[in-house]
Formats: C-alpha cells, structure tokens, sequence
C-alpha cells in the first residue's frame, strides 16, 4: 500500500514572490491550488496595474521537442497572443482565467512583474511529481 502512494503521481502548486523594497522572498509549495485573490494580492494587484508598469505572462506546457509557448498582457504596449485589455479590470478577469487554467494543466505558470521604485516579481504554476 505504502508503495502504491509513492508511486502515485500528485499535483504540487507552487508560490514565488519577491519584494525589492526590503529583499524579501517568500515562497510555498502545497497541494491545494490558491485563490486567484491570493495571487493577485500578493502582487498588489489591481492596484498596481493603474500605477505602475506590470506584466502578467501565462506559459503554456512545453511538448517534446517544442519550445515554450507564452501569451501575455501589459499595461504599457500591446499584448501578445491575447485581446489587449481595455481595462484594469479586464486585465484582472484575463490573470483569473490563466491562474484556473493552471489548476486544469493548460498553463504551467503565471508570471507577474510590477515594475516601478521597489520592483516585485511574482511566479504560480503547478508541477506533477
């Protein structure tokens, strides 16, 4: 039985964010997924896309012998690969919708820059181990 369970392969979510402002990390690994409002707090978000410059990059799973595949959004040029939000909060509903497609597996990891006076970066995604 014991063997069984390591055999078994299990979602593992994982949490990154780093603060320049006081050169503070933190980082989690869990196998629950986190709330989109936890993400998005955490990068001071939507406050900080009215604010300051940010960038939010979805990558998709790599297949074999194929490079990664990344869509993002910003809030100072055009987006790639996606509809340009017309708002913060559109902005805010596209993150929702990568950070639940990393629970089902069609993005591997969500990054999150904040630029500006006390830079902040901001990774999620998920691993099967």
């Amino acid at each position: 039985m014991i063997i069984n369970w390591l055999r078994e392969t299990r979602d593992i979510y994982y949490f990154f964010n780093y603060f320049s402002w006081d050169n503070d990390s933190h980082r989690t690994l869990t196998t629950t997924p986190s709330s989109a409002s936890n993400i998005q707090s955490g990068a001071g978000l939507p406050s900080n896309w009215n604010h300051t410059d940010c960038s939010i990059v979805a990558w998709l799973p790599a297949e074999k012998h194929t490079p990664l595949k990344w869509f993002g959004i910003y809030t100072d040029e055009p987006a790639i690969g996606v509809k340009t939000p017309e708002s913060t909060d559109e902005a805010m509903v596209q993150l929702e919708k990568w950070i639940y497609q990393v629970e089902e597996g069609k993005i591997s990891e969500i990054e999150i820059r904040v630029e500006g006076d006390a830079p902040q970066y901001l990774v999620y995604g998920r691993k099967k181990l």
